[in-house]
């Protein structure tokens, strides 16, 4: 793969926005897209045709993160630290790129940028 199209997208709740997500992927033609704020609880079911979801939620229906990747780019799913209070998923592409998507929560204490 010599060019991939990766964008990154707050979604603000990404449940009711599917169909709107699907239009974006195919008209920009996108590989990798990078989802904070997806506000999915596990029991949320998140398909795209041709494309595979990796993700960490969070059980009360805020924050959590996801990156849909599109089946034909080739990753690993990173084994980031799970001690870090902000919420995160991440893949490593076969050229060495790490991508990661991330979301703090406003209220966490714990990670601000200074």
């Amino acid at each position: 793969m010599d060019k991939l199209n990766i964008c990154s997208w707050n979604a603000n709740g990404i449940k009711n926005r599917l169909s709107e997500l699907i239009e974006f992927l195919n008209r920009f033609k996108i590989d990798i897209l990078m989802v904070n704020e997806t506000k999915c609880t596990s029991s949320v079911k998140l398909k795209i045709r041709n494309f595979t979801c990796v993700r960490k939620n969070r059980e009360n229906s805020a924050g959590g993160v996801a990156m849909f990747i599109k089946n034909n780019v080739p990753y690993k799913i990173l084994n980031l630290r799970k001690d870090i209070s902000i919420e995160c998923v991440g893949i490593k592409l076969a050229s060495g790129l790490h991508l990661i998507s991330t979301y703090n929560n406003p209220r966490n204490q714990d990670f601000r940028f200074r």
